[in-house]
């Protein structure tokens, strides 16, 4: 009973550390994108910071701004798959 109890307890605490570094990410980029889009300039050092935080989708983040895309399609994947996790 008590292995069984440790094991419920270890994987609810997981999932729960997934979805709190998941979905700090996918909101603090829009935000501080926002930010940056009503005072340019003074918002810079703090994007590069996140992008090296949060690599996974920093690095993707950074491909579509420098050709130019649009970067909420993968901010809507990104819930998306905050929601299916």
């Amino acid at each position: 009973k008590s292995m069984a109890t440790y094991v419920l307890i270890s994987s609810i605490t997981g999932f729960f550390i997934r979805v709190a570094v998941n979905g700090s990410a996918v909101l603090m980029f829009p935000l501080t994108m926002a930010m940056q889009a009503v005072a340019p300039g003074s918002f810079r050092i703090s994007m590069n910071v996140l992008v090296r935080s949060f690599p996974w989708i920093g690095v993707h983040l950074e491909v579509l701004r420098r050709a130019g895309r649009s970067t909420w399609p993968l901010f809507r994947s990104q819930l998306a798959f905050l929601l299916f996790q």
